[in-house]
């Protein structure tokens, strides 16, 4: 600060002329002490800062005087030196100066190891969606709609079969007849429809419904049959809403009389389901068909219902005073008409109970009473 301060006072308001030749020695100078500039930076540009304009002249005055040999004449422009205007770096050092602006600028290929910067994030690449066509099943039954999902709506067009609608983004298309459906996203581009994108959907027809009922021939037998037509795989049958069994063809006995509903659910290989129903009328309530007369020197005693293979059941018998004289699980197994090894007395009035079973282990209870008599043939 002391050498400045002496110079400035030396110098008083002396203004060197400006000579291109020495001012070039003087750039190819700093070039080469570029490391030394460069580390110096910080603090050299607060002095320049400070010292404002005279600082360039006492700069330029100290490198004129080291080149004293010089012979080349000074030429005194009045117009500035107009440079080529470079981007700025880290190795870019800026001298204002009223009125005009002083640029030094270090070679890139002499310049300090710059600060390395973090690279710049690139930039997100602008996304364009493509129109999709998305099925939410490919494989639906006569009945129901397809649903589908177009990715992009803008001037498209569903088309299936011979239909043809405006895409819009969530949709339910529907089908009259079975069938295998090639469904296509329409583009509108330049006046003409093209074809982006196609999904197939698969409509499989309904399992046929319709059934057979088949009363017995015996009033007092009210088993009734079902039969279910073909095309049906699994036949599932409801009455009065309640499940009874799966089967193309059963049977069912009814304990009481009235009207009932017979439904069946019917279902196709591909899984699809229909249903029907019809309306049944039981006259007389089944009883297991039981006699209500029994000769033991004739026959063994057991309702004709019980005897039917593959039937659960348990029955008791009963005297009039309550005491069971006899039971069976078994459709093979009959009562005798003995008890304790002796035989029933002729005229006794016996009480029979029995609970049956179905498929589902759901029980009915029947029950009545029968006379012992050894008139009967």
């Amino acid at each position: 600060m002391m050498f400045e301060k002496k110079t400035q006072e030396s110098l008083g308001n002396f203004e060197p002329k400006f000579n291109e030749e020495a001012w070039n020695k003087i750039e190819n100078q700093v070039l080469k002490n570029n490391h030394k500039f460069h580390s110096q930076k910080s603090r050299l540009q607060n002095i320049l800062w400070g010292l404002g304009g005279l600082s360039v002249a006492v700069l330029a005055f100290v490198f004129v005087s080291q080149n004293k040999n010089i012979d080349a004449p000074i030429k005194v422009s009045q117009t500035p030196i107009t440079q080529p205007i470079l981007a700025k770096t880290e190795s870019e050092t800026t001298v204002k100066e009223n009125p005009n602006e002083v640029k030094v600028v270090i070679s890139p290929k002499e310049a300090a190891p710059a600060k390395q910067m973090m690279p710049e994030a690139p930039k997100e690449a602008v996304r364009t969606i493509a129109p999709l066509l998305i099925a939410e099943r490919n494989a639906i039954c006569l009945g129901e709609k397809a649903k589908i999902v177009v990715g992009s709506t803008a001037n498209t067009y569903i088309k299936y079969g011979n239909i043809e609608v405006p895409a819009d983004k969530n949709m339910t298309l529907a089908f009259d007849q079975p069938g295998d459906y090639k469904v296509t996203l329409l583009k509108l581009e330049n006046g003409s429809k093209s074809e982006k994108h196609s999904v197939r959907i698969k409509v499989s027809g309904l399992p046929n419904k319709q059934f057979i009922i088949k009363k017995s021939n015996d009033p007092k037998n009210p088993e009734v049959t079902f039969s279910s037509t073909e095309g049906t795989v699994k036949a599932n049958w409801y009455i009065d809403n309640d499940f009874v069994g799966s089967s193309s063809q059963m049977s069912y006995l009814f304990n009481t009389r009235g009207q009932y509903s017979v439904k069946l659910v019917s279902e196709s290989e591909e899984g699809c389901k229909d249903s029907s129903f019809q309306s049944i009328r039981i006259l007389q309530g089944y009883n297991l068909m039981a006699s209500s007369v029994f000769n033991p020197d004739k026959e063994a005693w057991l309702p004709l219902g019980l005897k039917k293979s593959g039937t659960k059941f348990s029955l008791r018998i009963l005297d009039t005073n309550g005491n069971e004289v006899f039971s069976t699980s078994d459709p093979n197994e009959a009562w005798d008409g003995t008890i304790d090894g002796e035989k029933a007395p002729n005229g006794e009035m016996y009480i029979w109970l029995a609970k049956v079973y179905d498929e589902q282990n759901r029980v009915r209870e029947y029950g009545d009473s029968f006379l012992i008599t050894s008139m009967l043939d």
